[in-house]
C-alpha cells in the first residue's frame, strides 16, 4: 500500500511517465506489455484509486488492437476498481469500445491458442467492463490477478491450479 507521501508520490511519477510514454512504447509489443504490467500493478496497489488514464490515451492503437494478455489484465483490474474513471457517457462509450475491441478476440479468422492466462483473463476483461467489480480478484489459488502473468502454480500432473 502507499502510506509514505513521498513513495506516493513517486509511484503517480512513474504512472504518468509509462502513460505519456504509451504511443512510443506502443510500436514495441514487448515494451508496451511491460508498461501495462507496471502500470497494472500499481494500479492495484493503489488504495485511494488515484491514477487515472486519461480519456485521450484509451484512442492509441494499443487499446484497439487485439488485445494481449497484459492489456487484458490492465483493463480487468483498472475497470474492477470502484471509483471514477471521469464522465459518465464518456466512460460508457469507452467501456462499450474496449468490449468490442476484447470480444474481438473470439472473431479472429486466425487460428487462437487460449492458454491459462487467456482463459482467465478474457472474461475477468468482459466482467470488469460490463459491470465494475472485481470478481477474479484471486483467481488462481493463492495468487491474485497482479501476479497472474508472472506464475501460475502447477499440481503434479502439470494441470494449473485455477478454481
Amino acid at each position: 500500500m502507499f502510506m509514505n507521501s513521498q513513495l506516493y508520490r513517486g509511484w503517480h511519477t512513474v504512472w504518468n511517465t509509462l502513460l505519456r510514454g504509451l504511443p512510443m512504447f506502443s510500436n514495441v509489443t514487448s515494451v508496451a506489455d511491460a508498461a501495462l504490467i507496471l502500470l497494472g500493478n500499481i494500479n492495484l496497489c493503489d488504495p485511494l484509486n488515484n491514477f487515472i488514464v486519461a480519456h485521450d490515451a484509451w484512442d492509441l492503437r494499443l487499446f484497439k488492437s487485439s488485445p494481449s494478455e497484459s492489456l487484458l489484465r490492465f483493463i480487468s483490474g483498472y475497470f474492477s476498481k470502484k471509483g471514477s474513471h471521469g464522465d459518465i457517457r464518456d466512460v460508457l462509450h469507452l467501456r462499450k469500445d474496449l468490449l468490442r475491441t476484447v470480444m474481438g478476440l473470439l472473431n479472429w479468422k486466425e487460428r487462437l491458442v487460449f492458454n491459462e492466462h487467456m482463459v482467465v483473463l478474457l472474461p475477468a476483461a468482459v466482467f470488469s467492463l460490463c459491470a465494475g467489480s472485481a470478481c477474479f480478484a484471486h483467481c488462481v489459488k493463492g495468487s491474485p490477478l497482479a501476479y497472474l502473468l508472472v506464475d501460475i502454480p502447477v499440481t503434479s500432473d502439470d494441470s494449473p491450479e485455477v478454481y
